[in-house]
């Protein structure tokens, strides 16, 4: 019985892929088509998701990512050194590695410095680090928020330097908590929660503008984690309080891997996403179909 389930988990296993999308902000809300380059990967063994840019020339992209292994079970943050002509990786590190699992890197500009929070929900509470480009690694690890947060977005609005979560053990519920760093305080602490209908509160990626609208990527998990990436108008009224209306559903545009879409990510006018699928999409297709007979 241990080995049948060990082949259907692993041929059930999913893998993620990461792509770079043509398509504009305003293409996007319009519910264009979305025109994807694919990053090609050498491995097996091993996956990348959660992608934010980190930087960007006419030569090359470098993105930061969640990496996991076959051999490690857990989440390690990579930076992937991408050719930004043929999309095929040209190099990866890791950056940080810790007991515990590690993803969704959200990279923070200030004063020309660069800081990441990761998702490590694991540990019980939020670390910001600082990125040593000499060292090219994560440093100076800074607790942030006493609370398992997963995949934040921080946004500075209107002078609220505030910050967007779900958290254990709900993460892929449909409260969305919203916290904020006030004064010389050093963390952030809870202002408010959003409820939605459905199981659409997580973070998908980082707000962004078109033609003076704030827009939130949210995730779509009322069939499963990551199955969807929702954009939502986001607006905050006179009192404080944040309002959020779907415009746009986007499932997988993938060719193969049509599983989920969980990231949608953006530095400057460079947009990034990533989907998952299954690893080996005939098989375990076809073994899921046939354990929901039963």
């Amino acid at each position: 019985m241990f080995f049948l389930k060990k082949i259907y988990r692993k041929f059930t296993n999913w893998r993620w892929e990461i792509g770079f999308v043509d398509n504009s902000f305003a293409g996007l809300v319009d519910e264009e088509p979305l025109k994807v380059h694919w990053v090609e990967l050498p491995f097996r063994d091993r996956w990348f998701a959660d992608p934010y840019i980190l930087d960007y020339n006419e030569e090359e992209i470098i993105v930061l990512g969640e990496e996991y292994s076959d051999e490690l079970l857990r989440g390690r943050i990579a930076k992937l050194v991408v050719d930004r002509k043929t999309y095929k990786l040209k190099s990866w590190k890791i950056i940080l590695d810790l007991p515990t699992h590690l993803s969704f890197p959200r990279v923070v500009r200030k004063n020309g410095e660069i800081f990441i929070h990761p998702e490590n929900s694991q540990s019980g509470c939020h670390t910001l680090y600082r990125y040593d480009r000499k060292k090219d690694t994560l440093v100076d690890g800074k607790v942030i928020a006493d609370f398992p947060l997963t995949d934040s977005v921080m946004l500075n609005y209107k002078g609220h330097d505030l910050l967007f979560s779900t958290f254990i053990p709900d993460s892929n519920g449909n409260t969305l908590s919203i916290y904020e760093h006030k004064g010389d305080d050093l963390k952030y602490n809870k202002v408010d929660e959003v409820t939605f209908d459905s199981r659409i509160a997580r973070m998908a990626g980082d707000f962004f503008e078109v033609n003076g609208k704030l827009y939130r990527p949210a995730q779509d998990c009322n069939k499963e984690y990551g199955n969807a990436v929702i954009i939502q108008e986001a607006s905050c009224d006179s009192n404080g309080k944040w309002h959020f209306k779907s415009v746009r559903r986007m499932t997988s545009p993938h060719p193969i891997l049509k599983r989920g879409f969980h990231t949608l990510n953006h530095y400057n006018d460079l947009i990034v996403i990533d989907v998952k699928g299954y690893r080996y999409p005939k098989i375990g297709k076809m073994l899921e179909s046939i354990r929901n007979i039963f």
